[in-house]
């Protein structure tokens, strides 16, 4: 199993994070750059006094991940160490990203204990939670896709941290799958963690914004077509790089991927870019339509309107072969009581028609007497998965009519 492997830069299905800004011309693309590579701490480091390096968990251009032990608390920790020097704008964004994971407490959010800049080494560190795990992208490397009920309850726990950081003002801009860490507990239940808020926009505090608009930071995967387009990005920005996770979850691959990572920018912006959604039921249609609208103002506005909806297809999910199963439970003790009467009317009958010697003249009516009940068993069955189809189609969220992508 690995750890917050956030850091992994062998996602050979991902496009790398970019800052593209105005002054690069039209269709420049300028990838970030680090100021040196970092020397690998071997096990047994010391660093900030008190954090003793025990394994690397996973190295990236712009920084490196150790688990570590807290030698004055006896906890281990994951420490994030970038790869730049002091008085560097990416160690401004290190620090807000720092300040903003440290503003949130939610069980589906890596929690982060400390920053500050390691005095020896000269480069700023992070002490996070260590996390058990795997990340969303290995996962989907092995499995290619996931089952929809299983994606689907992933989608509710992100929904749910997401909602938690913007209720804190908080928009994490960067979310994909190499960002979200799927852990299991001991009854085998899983469970998801978002980490790296590494170009979060603090929208509580003008002053704070590293990024301003015009400038594009991100994964061109998962970028929202404002966030392409270097426009003002709130909230929804989020939303939509949440669908654009769901849509690979549930098919296996990201809903746009072009040539290159400016192609791929150019099909997020492009409201007439076909999104193929074969093969998903159309429930899940209407929830991932309703993240990927082009138009902010038409996409879902809320990451609790969104969750609410994920909810509902989670409790009323309907499938051919399990159609039966949304029947209620009453409903279906009802039916399996008028089976055991039918039974036993078929049974009355037989025994007495026997003893009376006349079962021949009388078949007909034992038929009627025993298929009565069965008539009546249809009826109530038939009654009762209509009934929770049209409920079931009722709870259909319907936000995604708006989507000019659905073809």
């Amino acid at each position: 199993m690995s750890h917050i492997e956030e850091e992994k830069e062998d996602e050979k299905r991902q496009q790398p994070s970019l800052s593209l800004n105005e002054d690069c011309g039209a269709g420049s693309v300028s990838l970030n750059q680090v100021e040196f590579d970092s020397p690998k701490l071997a096990p047994g480091t010391v660093i900030a006094q008190h954090y003793e390096i025990l394994s690397m968990i996973g190295h990236g251009s712009m920084g490196t991940v150790y688990k570590a032990r807290h030698l004055l608390i006896d906890q281990i920790r994951a420490i994030k160490i970038l790869h730049v020097r002091a008085n560097n704008q990416i160690v401004r964004r290190f620090h807000q990203e720092a300040k903003a994971t440290m503003k949130l407490s939610h069980t589906n959010i890596v929690r982060v204990f400390e920053f500050g800049m390691e005095p020896e080494l000269e480069q700023p560190y992070l002490v996070m939670e260590f996390v058990e795990g795997e990340s969303l992208v290995d996962m989907l490397s092995r499995e290619g896709k996931l089952p929809e009920e299983r994606a689907l309850r992933m989608t509710k726990q992100l929904c749910e941290a997401l909602g938690h950081s913007h209720s804190h003002g908080v928009i994490h801009r960067d979310l994909k799958p190499a960002n979200i860490i799927v852990t299991k507990d001991n009854t085998g239940d899983e469970s998801v963690k978002i980490v790296d808020f590494g170009i979060a926009k603090i929208t509580s505090d003008d002053r704070q914004n590293l990024t301003q608009t015009g400038e594009v930071f991100g994964t061109p995967l998962y970028m929202s077509p404002e966030q392409c387009s270097g426009g003002k990005v709130d909230f929804r920005s989020d939303i939509y790089s949440l669908g654009c996770v769901v849509y690979e979850c549930l098919t296996g691959k990201p809903p746009f991927q072009g040539a290159s990572a400016l192609a791929t920018i150019m099909m997020h912006v492009d409201d007439d870019a076909d999104i193929n959604l074969d093969n998903l039921s159309s429930r899940a249609h209407s929830l991932i339509l309703g993240c990927l609208v082009v138009d902010p103002d038409k996409r879902y506005q809320s990451m609790e309107q969104l969750c609410n909806d994920v909810q509902k297809v989670i409790d009323f999910q309907v499938s051919d072969d399990s159609v039966y199963e949304k029947v209620s439970r009453y409903q279906r003790n009802l039916v399996i009581n008028l089976a055991i009467i039918a039974l036993i009317q078929l049974g009355y009958f037989l025994s007495t028609q026997f003893l009376s010697g006349s079962v021949g003249p009388n078949i007909g009516l034992i038929l009627i007497a025993v298929s009565a009940p069965f008539i009546l068993n249809i009826v109530l069955l038939a009654l009762s998965i209509r009934s929770t189809l049209k409920k079931t189609d009722s709870e259909t969220p319907t936000i995604s009519q708006t989507n000019k992508r659905l073809k």
